[in-house]
């Protein structure tokens, strides 16, 4: 989900006026292969910190998150904890006891979480975990190391126009910032969140008060404005993480992975309009080399855009990851579409995945981090521009 730079950009796909193309860097050969960054394949576990992160064990990781300095973090969705990668490639655990639980404060080290699903960089030198099914969004403090809980109190559907401490969430799949494409500084004004089980869009503003950005929270589809849009979101009595959101520029505003739906959408932050630009709706896996408004998609729960105007898609029934380019044509860039798991060093396009449920984006390098969930791994490919 998040995209980690120097600077951000991104332009809406659907559109056929961006200039001329970009300079193709020089052929590096490790493009388009892809990498085993962490995990066994097919082994279900919570080992090895304090060594190899190829060697460790991680149980159905959720989402990845580079940062800018070189360092990894994983969300280890049921092992209760958010594990970090240094530059030497070690793994240790950052955030979460890995008891499950519900800790509203303390160490970052020993707070309880219970199925994290997301984390994502704040502008006051933090980082924010999505605590799914506490139903609450944490603050971590980087210079004490110390986790608070500003965001949501328990299951349900309560607080707008309130502080968001008292506020009620469902399920909450993703949270985030938005940040200028020019400096790729952090606009620390609204966070917006994805409220998965309400099928709404929620912000909380610089003043800690919530309200919904967009979505009627009747489950369903419909484009249009803010408070009459419709999402479908998973819900029901097992669901799986889902509906995750991103910044997207040009014009700023949030893409929408609308799982349910077999879509992607966009959201201006300024009209709150919500419309499509990928996805009939209908379920499965075709389209590839053409528009990405009339191609199949299956169960999308992760969206991210790159600098290079290229929005990317965790297909995650596809078990494939697929890229939207900046004239608005849909490719698949990992994955085969058969669940499986591949050996290290395959052509990311010849390399089975399964069951992908979070995507992750170093600008600097152009990788793209997986977490290959049902694999019990993590993985990356350089990809050309």
């Amino acid at each position: 989900m998040l995209v980690v730079l120097g600077v951000s950009a991104g332009v809406m796909a659907g559109c056929s006026d961006f200039g001329d193309p970009l300079e193709q860097d020089p052929v590096d050969s490790d493009e388009g292969i892809l990498f085993d960054v962490a995990g066994i394949a097919g082994q279900q576990g919570n080992g090895g910190d304090g060594g190899a992160a190829l060697e460790a064990t991680l149980a159905f990781p959720q989402d990845v998150t580079a940062l800018a300095s070189g360092e990894l973090y994983i969300v280890d969705y049921m092992n209760h904890v958010i594990r970090r990668i240094d530059q030497a490639g070690t793994i240790s655990r950052f955030a979460g006891s890995g008891t499950q639980g519900d800790g509203l404060s303390g160490p970052a080290d020993q707070i309880a979480l219970d199925r994290p699903v997301g984390i994502s960089t704040g502008a006051a030198n933090d980082l924010w975990i999505t605590d799914w099914m506490n139903c609450k969004v944490k603050r971590i403090d980087l210079a004490t190391m110390s986790v608070s809980t500003p965001i949501g109190t328990s299951a349900g559907y309560s607080g707008d126009g309130g502080p968001a401490n008292v506020a009620q969430l469902n399920l909450p799949s993703s949270a985030l910032f938005g940040y200028s494409d020019i400096t790729g500084a952090i606009f620390p004004d609204k966070m917006y969140i994805s409220d998965q089980v309400n099928h709404r869009i929620r912000m909380v503003d610089a003043q800690m008060n919530i309200t919904t950005f967009a979505g009627s929270g009747v489950k369903g589809f419909a484009n249009g404005e803010w408070d009459e849009a419709q999402f479908s979101f998973p819900d029901g009595a097992s669901p799986i993480p889902g509906g995750r959101i991103t910044w997207g520029h040009h014009p700023y505003g949030l893409l929408v992975a609308d799982t349910e739906n077999n879509r992607i959408r966009f959201i201006p932050d300024d009209t709150r309009q919500v419309f499509t630009i990928a996805g009939t709706g209908t379920a499965g896996y075709s389209g590839d080399e053409a528009r990405a408004f009339d191609a199949e998609l299956n169960y999308p729960t992760d969206v991210l855009m790159s600098l290079d105007h290229e929005i990317f898609v965790c297909d995650t029934y596809n078990h494939v990851v697929r890229k939207i380019d900046a004239v608005g044509h849909i490719h698949t860039v990992a994955g085969t579409g058969v669940a499986g798991s591949s050996p290290d060093g395959t052509p990311a396009t010849e390399a089975m995945l399964n069951t992908p449920s979070g995507i992750g984006w170093d600008e600097a390098t152009r990788t793209l981090y997986i977490a290959d969930t049902y694999n019990h791994q993590v993985k990356k490919v350089k990809l050309r521009r």
